[in-house]
């Protein structure tokens, strides 16, 4: 194991589209989500190796919320404090949930309206009797 490096990503010795390194002392604990192109993963200065270990008390660690393209683009990098679990994009607002309770960010309303179009049609596309 090469210690030198440790921490750090060797491009001679993986192969990566692209990577995001991230601030000193965050880990990664939740899979990612992905949606519309872009995606969505928090991170924590948790030292645990068990993220569910004391998730839900405010034990003096935090936490980044990263939003990124699909090439490696970030779009957001914004402190929120010790995110464990998986973020969540709906009605077009970004959930994720902290030691102080679930948060949202997103611009616009809640619930939207939910944008169809077009006129149903319903028929017999095939029938056939069975014995």
């Amino acid at each position: 194991m090469d210690t030198a490096n440790k921490g750090e990503c060797n491009p001679n010795k993986h192969f990566l589209e692209w990577y995001i390194e991230l601030e000193e002392g965050h880990r990664i604990f939740a899979s990612a989500f992905a949606a519309a192109g872009q995606i969505y993963f928090g991170t924590s200065t948790s030292e645990t190796e068990d993220p569910c270990e004391g998730h839900g008390q405010t034990d003096g660690n935090t936490g980044d919320i990263y939003v990124a393209l699909l090439d490696g683009t970030i779009l957001l990098q914004q402190e929120v404090g010790d995110i464990r679990t998986s973020p969540l994009v709906e009605d077009q607002h970004l959930y994720f949930r902290t030691p102080t309770g679930l948060q949202s960010l997103g611009s616009g309303i809640y619930n939207n309206e939910v944008q169809a179009a077009g006129t149903p049609s319903i028929g017999i596309r095939a029938w056939q009797e069975l014995d």
